[in-house]
């Protein structure tokens, strides 16, 4: 996530974001995202659809700002991280 003010403190971000799951871990960025904007990255455990929870998280107001909240595309080591998503189950038809 990204758009977080200067100063915020990780506890501050653990607040903001505890709700939406079992936050397993939260780590700050020293240096500013593209945009100019400090980030932070949430790790959550047993997150069933990634999409959906950032959907879910979609204009969450963290300290006084709007954070811009996305999954994140690799993991420490550089490695691609596989998102996982709940199938659809098709339903019957209702004709």
């Amino acid at each position: 996530m990204a758009g977080m003010p200067v100063g915020t403190k990780k506890e501050e971000i653990k607040r903001c974001f505890e709700g939406f799951g079992e936050l397993v871990d939260v780590f700050m960025g020293r240096k500013k995202h593209k945009s100019g904007q400090k980030f932070a990255f949430v790790k959550f455990n047993n997150i069933g659809d990634a999409r959906t929870l950032q959907d879910e998280m979609l204009g969450l107001v963290c300290c006084g700002k709007a954070l811009s909240v996305n999954v994140a595309k690799y993991g420490c080591n550089k490695a691609p991280i596989p998102i996982p998503v709940l199938e659809k189950t098709a339903l019957p038809n209702a004709f």
